[in-house]
């Protein structure tokens, strides 16, 4: 039930969908049902290169969240964790994806390490909020693993499943970038992000693409 690769074709659980499909199925999603992922983005990137600035990590957790669909939980990881803290687990987390050469076989167990520093935060001990701040510290390397993706693509909501679930997007990205898929993210040079993949293949199963 995997993401996999077969010929001009993408496996997504029980759909065979094309690669000059998944433009359109990025637009759908989060480019048109799911506001600011751009902003968002630009967010993180701007996190990484000031190191994490107090105001700015709290901003951008409580947009990650709202994102997300609950916006709640930032009260809860402000309130049990503190800033430092937090600054730190996603440093480390970040340290863990700075692999060289990236590939899908190195992304894995960067990954894996990668949430779990995260995870290491009360109330983002799960994958699907600490993925989703990890999508945009790293959208290059990080997708999003929720119940529903997990459910649909048999990915297990763990460390090692989101591992192997941001591998799968990597391959699929690498594969576009071949092919010069366009990307509706306007990536410089049309690349595609881990994150793009993600965003397509959430559409999916949400239906947004019919």
């Amino acid at each position: 039930m995997a993401l996999s690769i077969d010929g001009d074709h993408v496996l997504a659980g029980q759909r065979r969908v094309a690669l000059r499909e998944f433009p359109r199925h990025v637009e759908w999603c989060h480019l048109q049902n799911v506001p600011r992922t751009h902003e968002l983005e630009a967010a993180g990137a701007e996190l990484r290169r000031s190191a994490f600035p107090d105001e700015q990590l709290s901003q951008f957790i409580r947009d990650v969240c709202q994102w997300g669909g609950y916006a709640g939980v930032r009260g809860r990881i402000l309130k049990n964790n503190s800033i430092e803290v937090i600054r730190q687990r996603f440093g480390q987390a970040l340290a863990a994806l700075d692999v060289d050469p990236v590939t899908a076989d190195s992304i894995r167990p960067a990954l894996t390490s990668a949430l779990c520093a995260v995870n290491q935060l009360r109330d983002l001990g799960r994958p699907s909020f600490a993925s989703k701040h990890l999508r945009f510290l790293c959208p290059v390397l990080s997708p999003v693993l929720d119940s529903i993706i997990a459910d649909e693509y048999g990915y297990p909501l763990s460390p090692e499943g989101y591992g192997d679930y941001a591998a799968d997007c990597l391959r699929v990205a690498s594969r576009l970038r071949l092919e010069r898929v366009e990307n509706p993210m306007s990536r410089v040079e049309n690349a595609w992000f881990a994150g793009d993949v993600d965003m397509a293949v959430f559409a999916l199963v949400a239906l947004w693409s019919r």
